[in-house]
């Protein structure tokens, strides 16, 4: 069996005294999607970015692509996963563009400018996002929801196998949700890639994911398939509500009870 993307065992995280996951053990392989559950505050982010290198965990240990985490340059990471952050500020202004042409800066020799295949593979995204008419706009003109799909593009660029992605959905209409996560399935499904996405919408979850890790606020967590995992009785616990699942034409709909 190849070598996981991401391989995390005994992963212990606690903030301000609060632990957000204990003794957490999890396997993602290439051509996974796996979605992050859980009720706000539970540390959805905060694992993202622990995942992501960006901050330190109590102990445990996380491999990349079978490469300890904490031995790797942020270069070296930034090869091997990408992060999709849930809030990002313009530090400087920028067009559509030169945001998106930046996913490719791991990519590049020190110094280097980028290649016109770079510049390619920057459109090429921008047109999978259905942002081409606007590449020469600053990102400070536009919308949350042309925002979050810039911020998809770049991602895309970087060509990262491991894509992190914090909410990625947020501030989309119902149409640009089902657009996106297609598209981000459709990176994943049959390639050497695998997703990881925290996600509010459980029923997004249930049709573009394969896997799942639900966060019970207490430090316990559970992972495994969706099948497995997305039940009326694992998603009361979740969200300390009474949930129902229907079917229709073959796909699982959960409403709050």
């Amino acid at each position: 069996m190849s070598t996981p993307l991401c391989d995390v065992r005994g992963l212990h995280i606690v903030v301000g005294g609060t632990a957000i996951c204990q003794s957490l053990d999890l396997t993602v392989r290439a051509g996974e999607c796996w979605a992050i559950l859980g009720m706000n505050g539970v540390g959805k982010t905060t694992l993202l970015h622990t995942l992501a290198g960006l901050r330190a965990a109590e102990s445990g240990d996380i491999r990349v692509g079978g490469s300890r985490l904490a031995e790797l340059s942020r270069r070296e990471i930034a090869k091997r996963l990408a992060l999709m952050p849930q809030l990002v500020e313009d530090a400087f202004p920028a067009t559509v563009f030169e945001e998106t042409l930046a996913g490719r800066n791991p990519h590049l020799s020190p110094w280097a400018w980028e290649s016109t295949e770079d510049e390619a593979i920057a459109r090429t995204a921008l047109a999978e996002v259905g942002l081409t008419a606007l590449e020469s706009r600053l990102t400070t003109t536009l919308s949350g929801g042309e925002r979050r799909r810039v911020q998809l593009a770049a991602l895309l660029v970087q060509d990262a196998p491991l894509m992190l992605l914090d909410e990625p959905v947020n501030h989309l209409d119902l149409h640009r949700q089902v657009m996106l996560l297609e598209l981000v399935k459709q990176k994943v499904a049959g390639n050497p890639r695998a997703a990881i996405m925290s996600l509010h919408d459980v029923n997004l979850a249930s049709r573009f994911c394969d896997h799942v890790l639900l966060m019970f606020g207490t430090g316990e967590c559970a992972s495994g398939t969706a099948a497995d995992m997305l039940t009326e009785n694992m998603l009361s616990r979740v969200y300390c509500h009474s949930l129902r699942v229907f079917e229709v034409d073959g796909r699982r709909y959960f409403v709050a009870a």
